[in-house]
């Protein structure tokens, strides 16, 4: 199936350009699955987010022309994402249909109302505020236990524990504070001198976690918050991905290339250890339209746009070309462990920010246009294009954030979405996890889909012995959507979509 796959990506680019009529027709298929799916942006900026000056009277690049998202179902709408994280502090508001995602429930709860939901994350711990986060004592593990608390109850799920030098430099000399680990530019160093990369023959040593990154990272997982490791340095990156592995908890990198495609001159991407490192821990590397990040090659710096296909090449070397094993010597699947992260504003970078700029990535049809290009060009399935924009990452956010343990419903290989019997019983479990009341009841809420995808309501299930619950008979090969929703009283604690089908 790889090599079939392969073939046809190959066989394609050697073709060239499809037919119009074709090149129409999959250009529709590829609008359709990211508008259809729940597409996940790793980091997207929708706040404060910037006019782009390519906007002529046309839009030709299918740009923005105004300076405020209005409402965030804008975002999903135009966009097709569905969920984001970002380095704003955005509250929940009904009125401009946004959800703030505190436990992973909220993310369901955020698709039950129709709305965006925002995973608040911070790049540099440094520069949050921590007033009233004082360690007279001298305790370390206190201080990294106070921290962490400190930034779950402001809101914060994702942290990334180093960012650069200058970042670490000013976290060295901060009240009760010292930098938890290396960051991507304390390992550039070492390349940009051209003496070869640290930790080689006669190169300094990674920068390594510290004792304090120690204790924070458990302090962190303890609260079901998420590590990032984008601009982490490799030494502590294996060091925070082999903690979280220990613990059964996955990190991400959510923007962050491939090292193996481009060594780039500041260390921002990361090489095959650290990718398969993440992937072991069930993590994602979000893959990310940075031009400086993507190539050398005269595509990229020969002119004011860098070319999208360099894009391609390291999801290509990520979900294709790396051969990552788990503990058992078993090859993972790696199209199950990458995603996508704009790392810039909901309309792209201005045209003066030359260095972030891919063209066609660059505005809001980004993830509609990449895509595309992975379908027509690289012969990429239904199936791991969902993967690729959206089911990965939100498989890392169910089993990283706060929240009860959801039903594992079966998947046949290459799907994304469970088939079931034509009367089928649900069942899950409720253990208790991180800062969430137990359940007290489950209701399912049934829907059938259309041919156009709409859900179309059924009736609603109290569910049997609260924890299982008998559908219906369906129709043979039918397409049906669940919400769950758990509550204790008045509380809802929980709460999740399904869609699946029906086995013929």
């Amino acid at each position: 199936m790889v090599l079939a796959v392969a073939a046809a990506g190959a066989l394609a680019t050697l073709l060239g350009a499809v037919s119009p009529a074709g090149a129409d027709e999959i250009r529709d298929r590829a609008r359709r699955l990211i508008l259809d799916s729940f597409v996940v942006d790793g980091n997207l900026s929708p706040a404060t987010w910037q006019v782009n000056p390519d906007c002529g009277a046309g839009d030709a690049l299918g740009c923005w022309d105004n300076v405020s998202v209005p409402t965030f179902t804008v975002i999903r709408d135009r966009m097709g994402v569905d969920l984001l994280s970002t380095s704003g502090n955005i509250r929940t508001s009904a009125q401009r249909r946004v959800k703030r995602v505190l436990t992973s429930n909220d993310i369901d709860e955020a698709r039950w109302a129709n709305h965006v939901g925002v995973i608040r994350y911070i790049q540099k711990p440094g520069a949050v505020d921590i007033a009233g986060v004082a360690n007279p004592l001298g305790n370390t593990a206190l201080l990294a236990r106070n921290r962490a608390q400190a930034w779950f109850d402001d809101g914060i799920r994702i942290v990334q524990l180093a960012y650069n030098a200058n970042e670490n430099a000013r976290l060295v000399t901060a009240a009760f504070d010292s930098r938890y680990g290396g960051g991507s530019n304390q390992d550039a160093g070492v390349r940009i001198n051209g003496t070869g990369n640290c930790g080689g023959a006669g190169a300094p040593p990674c920068v390594p976690l510290t004792p304090l990154g120690r204790q924070l990272v458990d302090a962190m997982l303890d609260r079901f918050m998420i590590v990032d490791l984008s601009h982490v340095g490799r030494a502590t990156a294996l060091e925070v991905a082999r903690i979280a592995k220990d613990r059964n908890r996955p990190v991400i990198a959510n923007h962050a290339n491939a090292r193996a495609v481009y060594a780039d001159t500041v260390s921002r991407n990361h090489d095959d250890d650290v990718i398969c490192a993440i992937a072991r821990t069930g993590g994602v590397v979000g893959v990310t339209p940075i031009r400086f990040m993507l190539s050398n090659s005269p595509l990229n710096t020969g002119g004011k746009w860098a070319n999208r296909e360099l894009l391609v090449d390291h999801i290509n070397h990520i979900a294709r070309d790396v051969d990552c094993r788990d503990d058992a010597g078993r090859r993972i699947r790696m199209i199950e462990h990458v995603a996508v992260a704009s790392d810039s504003y909901v309309n792209g970078m201005p045209t003066p920010s030359t260095w972030l700029n891919v063209r066609g990535f660059n505005d809001r049809d980004r993830w509609m246009d990449l895509a595309e290009l992975m379908i027509r060009r690289h012969g990429y399935s239904d199936s791991d294009i969902r993967r690729v924009f959206g089911a990965n990452l939100m498989r890392v956010y169910r089993a990283a954030l706060p929240g009860l343990t959801r039903p594992v419903l079966p998947l046949d290989a290459g799907n994304v979405e469970p088939a079931l019997p034509r009367a089928p019983r649900i069942t899950w479990s409720p253990p208790q996890a991180q800062r969430v009341a137990p359940a007290t009841a489950y209701y399912v809420y049934l829907y059938r889909r259309d041919a156009a995808g709409n859900r179309v309501f059924m009736t609603v299930l109290p569910a049997a012995n609260q924890t299982q619950a008998q559908l219906p008979r369906l129709r043979a090969n039918g397409r049906y959507s669940l919400f769950v929703r758990a509550t204790n009283g008045a509380q809802r604690v929980n709460s999740t979509w399904f869609d699946f089908r029906v086995r013929g």
